[in-house]
């Protein structure tokens, strides 16, 4: 449950441990160690995206627009070993990795 401005929103369960929790943009997005990120729309409480396939536990995100596009970056940090490891999703759109020349690992 996320205490929001319209209330308190009641958002999905992961299967895991809830790594980190964000609003923006009319969203909240939701991380967990069951290596999913998770996408709902704050108003409506609807689920509306599910982004997987990640190797690891999914630490934190981010959500913005850019050119009309929903956009979400999710990490991983590999069990605490580097590279730290980082995709990026359009929502609505198929999701595509950053390529690797953006990439920065610490």
């Amino acid at each position: 449950i996320v205490p929001m401005s319209e209330g308190f929103v009641k958002v999905g369960r992961h299967e895991g441990k809830v790594m980190s929790l964000h609003y923006g943009e009319g969203y909240l997005v939701s991380t967990s160690e069951d290596k999913t990120v998770r996408l709902y729309e704050a108003k409506s409480k609807e689920l509306k995206a599910i982004m997987s396939g990640f190797s690891y536990t999914v630490n934190d995100a981010c959500i913005f627009k850019k050119d009309g596009h929903l956009f979400v970056i999710a990490g991983c940090d590999s069990q605490g070993e580097k590279p730290l490891y980082l995709a990026c999703f359009a929502v609505g759109l198929n999701p595509f990795p950053i390529p690797s020349s953006f990439v920065q690992h610490s």
